[in-house]
């Protein structure tokens, strides 16, 4: 599945496109530790290229997050970093993704 939004979407409540995701996913079971038996039952992976995205997804699910990079020249969607490999990323950035890692 794949989802693409544009980042000028609003809703009504103040809710952010990461928050209605996340609220989708558990209307419908989706949660869970990599490998919990909540996760066993109905496997999931959420991946983003933007890394604020995960951060915050983060504070909202604690099912396993992928944090993908474009090629060595494209931009990040949220911080437009080119990020050539992962140690390149920026020190605010890369601690942030090092504490919300999971699985």
């Amino acid at each position: 599945m794949s989802l693409y939004y544009f980042h000028q979407v609003k809703w009504a409540d103040g809710k952010k496109f990461e928050d209605k995701f996340v609220d989708t996913l558990l209307k419908y079971g989706y949660k869970g530790q990599y490998m919990s038996e909540n996760w066993l039952k109905q496997p999931l992976f959420i991946q983003s290229f933007a890394p604020t995205s995960i951060v915050h997804v983060s504070d909202l699910i604690d099912s396993p997050k992928v944090f993908l990079i474009d090629g060595i020249t494209v931009r990040t969607q949220d911080t437009n970093q080119v990020l050539m490999f992962c140690n390149n990323l920026s020190p605010i950035c890369s601690n942030a993704m090092k504490e919300k890692q999971s699985g």
